[in-house]
């Protein structure tokens, strides 16, 4: 008898750790179903932020993978 599960995968971090993660291989893009970007306003200042992000985001092999940003708002 087989017996298929589905598992969830969710992967939370900057940037730039998501980055040196992938880039090092320690992040396995395969079975990613949900990427959350934390600290997204500090984020939005760095350089090549957007770019970075596609391209991880394309890396992931999972069709039509769930991205959220998460960011704390001072006010």
């Amino acid at each position: 008898h087989h017996c298929s599960v589905c598992l969830l995968q969710v992967v939370i971090g900057t940037h730039g750790k998501l980055k040196a993660w992938a880039s090092k291989r320690l992040l396995d893009l395969d079975h990613i179903n949900i990427l959350v970007f934390d600290e997204a306003d500090e984020m939005l200042k760095a350089d090549g932020f957007a770019d970075d992000s596609v391209r991880l985001i394309k890396q992931i092999r999972k069709r039509n993978p769930s991205v959220r940003s998460a960011a704390c708002v001072v006010g």
